[in-house]
């Protein structure tokens, strides 16, 4: 609530006429009385499973989640959406878990590591923000073996998409997943949506 300097964290899409995406903080979800002048309450004011890549799970950076579960993934459409990334295109798509995060200009990287099986994800531009049929793939990992590093621009959506492959031991079907601003010590590509893979973990 930026007219009475208090921070209302929330999940979703910011109430209108105060705020805006960038400015509201979304580890929790808040309910405000729609009776309140300035207010309005959206259909979906808060967000729960499954993360779709219609209706992904925002995040904001630094991120960093331990044994999240395919569990909260969505079964992809059969033109999904994921495949822009062409490792993807081979990967088992029972479930795919979907995030979106806003870019700031920094220098983002992006690393996911397994729990009980071979995973794999990719990051994307989202370009048109009404849809997923315009998603230009970033980069993409698989077997979870780099991480990405990217330069993002400011204003811009990114989403993430997490899937598995066939083979190995999927009991829990867990991962981390870890979005951070790099430092000095990784190289930033120069320019704004370029990107590249990383042999490490991110710092």
């Amino acid at each position: 609530d930026d007219a009475r300097n208090l921070n209302f964290p929330m999940i979703g899409y910011p109430f209108t006429d105060f705020g805006s995406a960038e400015e509201w903080p979304t580890n929790q979800c808040r309910i405000f009385q729609p009776s309140i002048p300035g207010w309005t309450l959206p259909d979906e004011s808060c967000q729960t499973p499954p993360y779709s890549c219609e209706r992904p799970q925002r995040i904001e950076v630094p991120f960093e989640i331990d044994n999240s579960s395919l569990a909260d993934g969505a079964e992809p459409p059969a033109d999904d959406p994921a495949d822009a990334c062409e490792r993807h295109t081979y990967a088992i798509e029972e479930k795919v878990v979907w995030y979106d995060f806003r870019g700031t200009g920094s220098c983002v990287c992006v690393e996911l590591r397994s729990v009980d099986g071979p995973f794999m994800f990719g990051v994307y531009q989202d370009q048109t923000e009404t849809d997923c049929e315009s998603l230009t793939c970033m980069a993409d990992s698989d077997f979870t073996s780099e991480s990405v590093v990217l330069r993002t621009a400011g204003d811009q959506t990114y989403k993430i998409a997490v899937s598995k492959y066939s083979s190995g031991s999927f009991e829990k079907e867990e991962y981390q997943l870890r979005v951070v601003e790099t430092g000095a010590s990784v190289r930033c590509p120069e320019e704004t949506n370029l990107s590249y893979l990383l042999p490490d973990s991110c710092p």
